[in-house]
């Protein structure tokens, strides 16, 4: 192989460019990016600030691909041939694997949510259905609005709020009590299901579908007379295309845009959403891939 040319990040992942193309700097050798960066010598404390014991020597090949790191460029997508480069990458993860699901499959009771576009008009006296005003906060920060086509390989869902590479990687559950009756639900635990604008009702074993059970019907213990918004992240959906650490920030990046569409749209519909630990509403049980982000209680505000 040809000399290295330049360090390029695609997607959070790193490449070395030579002449034969884009080389994964995961199996890159040290030499290539020695090629790139020249040599760096690891500097000699002083005894002056020398600690009590004695520190580890920086393997010159580990400050090589530092220095590597520090001159690397990000792939510059107004360019011509950054969509060749990315295709070629995302049609060997495709060879692997297909990419994970944009949702869940839904298997329980659905409670059907009234859609914005049908009119906003709803019920605001006390004890009065709030339905529609939670499921414009569901449909605004997690809702499905139309399937798209990523560079012609495999299709992705687009949201309300952003996504670093169309990821999504956020599922929404709500946990009603008994004493919630402005909510307009029946007491139990729910899942969002973006694609049909309703809510899956969860029966108290279900712990797979993300969110664990507390006591009978669903119902989350310990919420009292409240209602709860958990929002669940699913790492698989960003580490199939971002296979870096970084993609563990970006995840949070993506939260941000989230809860300040959450807490815009709140303010519109009067509802009122409050942090709280997870263990407030249920402390709710995730399987291993998946991790709970946030955690609101929503009050009506009317």
């Amino acid at each position: 192989m040809t000399a290295p040319r330049d360090l390029l990040f695609v997607a959070d992942r790193r490449f070395v460019l030579s002449d034969d193309g884009p080389l994964d700097a995961d199996a890159a050798r040290p030499g290539d990016f020695a090629s790139l960066a020249g040599a760096v010598e690891p500097v000699a404390a002083t005894a002056a600030d020398a600690p009590a014991r004695p520190r580890p020597a920086l393997d010159p090949d580990v400050a090589r691909l530092l220095s590597a790191l520090r001159r690397g460029t990000y792939l510059d997508y107004a360019s011509a041939s950054s969509t060749a480069v990315d295709e070629a990458i995302m049609r060997t993860y495709l060879a692997a694997d297909p990419p994970p699901a944009a949702e869940m499959p839904w298997s329980g009771p659905l409670a059907w949510l009234p859609h914005p576009a049908h009119g906003t008009g709803e019920r605001r006296s006390a004890g009065g259905g709030r339905t529609p005003g939670i499921g414009r906060l569901l449909l605004s920060g997690f809702g499905h609005l139309r399937t798209a086509s990523f560079l012609g390989l495999f299709d992705v869902v687009l949201k309300p709020v952003p996504s670093k590479g169309v990821r999504h990687p956020f599922d929404a559950y709500v946990t009603v009590e008994p004493g919630a009756a402005w909510a307009g639900l029946a007491p139990g635990t729910y899942r969002y299901v973006p694609s049909l604008h309703a809510l899956e009702h969860l029966a108290a074993e279900t712990v797979e579908a993300g969110i664990g059970a507390g006591d009978e019907g669903g119902r989350a213990a310990g919420l009292g007379t409240g209602v709860g918004l958990v929002v669940v992240a699913v790492f698989d959906r960003v580490h199939w295309r971002y296979r870096e650490p970084a993609g563990y920030r970006d995840l949070y990046l993506d939260l941000g845009h989230l809860t300040a569409t959450l807490d815009a749209v709140a303010e519109d519909a009067s509802l009122r959403l409050t942090p709280v630990e997870p263990a407030a509403l249920g402390a709710p049980v995730v399987a291993l891939e998946r991790e709970v982000a946030a955690a609101y209680r929503l009050e009506d505000r009317t």
